[in-house]
């Protein structure tokens, strides 16, 4: 790409042009079935397949400049070493919500791209969402406290892992965190809390442990987990939480 064309580029960023226009001064083919992309003053919604992303991915501080509502990715490779760098260098600066789909089964694992994507949690405001992604207890402790300044953290047909009970007590400190979804992550093609009820017990125990956590949160979604809701009730109460609204 020439100097010429980085300065254009440059320009339509400045200037808030439309993003359709960006994807036409790059030649980027628009109709292609993997690309949908909107651009709406001041919000950016953003569905793209990586593979077509990585076409102008290497024009980092396009997005990099933005304030954007809403930012979505599906079919997500996450050994594709450009995509920790999309999250190093081209994420928008402030977004309300961040949305990443592996759009496959069994969920993918996330630790390719799991430190990069840490980095960047401080620009998200209030929402993420992971669909078909595969989590260690590790990571889903990471994934917790490095959002904990977000109102919603949502897990998707996601596999994880909670043998032990994780120790939240010094990381949730002013935690802002009202809503845990996990529908469809404890059925039985994921992480299987019918057969394993104490994972789901540990994650419960574990979030107690934080008492800046008990006082913001307040509704939990757990729709097709294998577990009734008067279990979750039940749960919850014998870790002291109280009041909470359940969806199961």
């Amino acid at each position: 790409m020439t100097l010429m064309e980085d300065n254009k580029i440059e320009k339509i960023g400045r200037n808030s042009m439309s993003f359709r226009l960006f994807l036409k001064e790059l030649e980027i083919e628009e109709t292609n079935n993997d690309l949908n992309i909107e651009r709406y003053d001041p919000s950016l919604t953003i569905y793209f397949n990586w593979q077509i992303y990585l076409q102008f991915v290497k024009i980092p501080n396009f997005l990099g400049s933005l304030k954007a509502n809403n930012l979505s990715a599906f079919y997500v490779k996450v050994k594709n070493k450009k995509i920790s760098r999309f999250f190093k260098c081209s994420f928008p600066q402030k977004i309300t919500a961040l949305y990443l789909s592996s759009h496959q089964y069994p969920p993918m694992n996330i630790s390719p791209i799991f430190n990069s994507l840490m980095r960047a949690s401080s620009k998200v405001s209030q929402r993420i969402g992971f669909d078909r992604f595969k989590f260690s207890a590790h990571q889903l402790k990471r994934v917790i406290a490095s959002f904990k300044h977000i109102k919603k953290i949502c897990f998707y047909c996601c596999k994880i892992s909670v043998p032990a009970v994780i120790d939240f007590s010094q990381i949730l400190t002013n935690t802002m965190i009202k809503m845990l979804a996990f529908n469809r992550s404890g059925g039985s093609m994921y992480s299987d809390w019918e057969r394993n009820p104490q994972e789901f017990r540990n994650l419960i125990k574990g979030l107690a442990s934080s008492p800046d956590f008990k006082l913001s949160f307040r509704r939990i979604c757990a729709d097709n987990c294998g577990i009734e809701k008067n279990e979750i009730w039940k749960i919850l109460n014998e870790n002291g939480f109280y009041d909470i609204n359940i969806s199961a």
